[in-house]
């Protein structure tokens, strides 16, 4: 194998590497943020006796949001959960 083949595998290896790092990393975000914000008042088990639609979800989201759940402040996480939950809790 010539020196610029193993250059390009060595290379694909680390780009992938990195793309499954980061798909790993933002797999976990919606968790943290679950934990951070929905686990303030709510077990986990009490979430995952539920699987529900993204509509559905949305909206025990804004009934939590009108209650003063702290994920109020960022729609940024409120979007991250609610992917979180559709992923983990959605339709079986």
């Amino acid at each position: 194998m010539g020196r610029r083949s193993t250059l390009v595998m060595i290379l694909s290896f680390i780009v992938l590497t990195a793309l499954c790092l980061a798909r790993v990393a933002t797999a976990d975000d919606g968790e943290v943020v679950f934990n951070q914000n929905c686990q303030l008042c709510h077990t986990p088990e009490r979430v995952r006796a539920k699987h529900l639609t993204k509509e559905e979800w949305q909206q025990i989201l804004n009934k939590m949001i009108g209650f003063g759940c702290p994920i109020r402040t960022s729609k940024k996480n409120q979007q991250v959960v609610l992917e979180y939950l559709v992923r983990t809790q959605g339709p079986p």
